[in-house]
């Protein structure tokens, strides 16, 4: 059986949408407290323009602005992963997981359409 090759670009639009969902639900209880003297508000904050940003650079045809997001939300995600990890794998995880890999995916791929 052959691959659904037309359905790509429809695929990738999924992808993005899913890791703007992540970053929103993992997010926004923190952003909503709007404690300015926290750090985890400026994370947050970063973390949601850069999904708003990687949303926007894909209507662009230059990919520049998708990718710097890209890194933005994966080098946070990394950050993150590395700051809750506390030696043991649990479900605790799965947020990052799905934000690293979903930002090293569109910061390798960018809006390409082929």
């Amino acid at each position: 059986m052959k691959p659904l090759k037309s359905a790509r670009g429809l695929a990738r639009w999924i992808l993005r949408l899913s890791l703007i969902i992540v970053i929103f639900f993992a997010n926004y209880t923190i952003f909503l407290n709007f404690n300015i003297k926290s750090v985890g508000f400026y994370f947050s904050l970063i973390f949601l323009l850069s999904g708003l940003l990687l949303l926007v650079g894909g209507f662009l045809k230059d990919p520049s602005l998708t990718i710097i997001s890209s890194l933005i939300i994966l080098i946070l995600s990394v950050y993150q992963l590395i700051k809750i990890f506390n030696g043991s794998i649990g479900e605790y995880l799965i947020d990052e997981f799905i934000s690293v890999s979903l930002a090293f995916y569109f910061l390798s791929a960018g809006n390409k359409s082929s």
